[in-house]
């Protein structure tokens, strides 16, 4: 599954709420800090991003492909191991 929203969303919320309850092994990517453990913030992200302004639009999928910040920020095997202290970088 795959989906993607605004964080001006005015459901967030509620989608945060739905993408918590499908009981699979899962992770999401958001620009901001959430209470769920599912819900990966990575504050190199904006400042990848606030580097790129020359690009119309940046996703945490270039983000994850094309920067070596991505692996400074998590340990991405602890990540897909499902193990919480996956963060290398302090919230």
């Amino acid at each position: 599954m795959k989906f993607g929203f605004d964080a001006a969303e005015e459901k967030k919320e509620d989608y945060l709420k739905i993408f918590e309850s499908v009981p699979y092994k899962k992770i999401c990517f958001y620009s901001g800090e959430t209470s769920s453990k599912s819900v990966v913030y990575l504050k190199r992200f904006e400042k990848f991003f606030q580097q790129k302004d020359y690009i119309p639009t940046i996703s945490y999928n270039e983000f994850l492909l094309y920067s070596k910040d991505a692996f400074q920020a998590i340990d991405l095997l602890k990540l897909l191991n499902g193990e919480d202290d996956f963060y290398r970088e302090q919230s």
